[in-house]
Formats: C-alpha cells, structure tokens, sequence
C-alpha cells in the first residue's frame, strides 16, 4: 500500500525512478534529504512554540490557583 502525504498518494507513475540515471537517482536522493531536513527543522521550531504556550498556560493556571487560596 503507498504511503500517503498530504492526502496525496504517492505512485510509481509519479515518481518512476527506474528509469534514472545512478548520478540522478544521487541528485534526487540529496534532494528529498534537504527537504525533510527542511521540514524537521519547521517543525522542531513549531513543537517548541507550542511547548513555550502550553508552559505559559501551565503557569497561569498555577499562578491564579495560588491566588485563590
């Protein structure tokens, strides 16, 4: 079963690497590493803004049940 991206499929036809060249499957190989590279940083940058939000939340929640005491 193909992996799905996106809601895409990704098939043999759209992606026909047999017919490629050693030098251009290596091409195409850095290609695709820069790109998850890409992505990873993206979204280590976004778990952190989300951890930082729920932290402050987290605080405000403690801050205000303190107050209530």
């Amino acid at each position: 079963m193909p992996r799905v991206f996106y809601g895409e499929e990704i098939t043999k036809n759209e992606l026909n690497v047999s017919k490629l060249s050693d030098d251009d499957l290596i091409q195409l190989m850095e290609k695709y590493k820069e790109k998850l590279q890409r992505y990873s940083l993206f979204l280590n940058e976004e778990k952190e803004r989300v951890e930082r939000k729920t932290l402050l939340i987290h605080l405000e929640q403690v801050r205000r049940k303190h107050l209530n005491k």
